[in-house]
């Protein structure tokens, strides 16, 4: 495996990551990424109450307005 350039051998363990991450970046390194992440986040999640909404009211409307009912 090789990470950043280094050549990497053997077994590697999630707690070896963490302190070469740290060693070698500091704590700050654990949130390179993390707004983009949530970024994404945010527009999945929207997009897909947007899409549920959608579906749930035509649904509905299918139904003559009643509330639907799964029995």
């Amino acid at each position: 495996m090789k990470a950043q350039g280094k050549v990497v051998t053997g077994s590697v363990s999630p707690f070896s990551v963490f302190k070469e991450i740290l060693s070698s970046g500091g704590v700050s390194s654990f949130y390179k990424g993390i707004d983009s992440a949530l970024t994404r986040q945010v527009f999945y999640t929207t997009s897909r109450l947007g899409i549920y909404k959608t579906v749930f009211n035509r649904m509905k409307e299918k139904q003559g307005g009643k509330d639907l009912s799964f029995g």
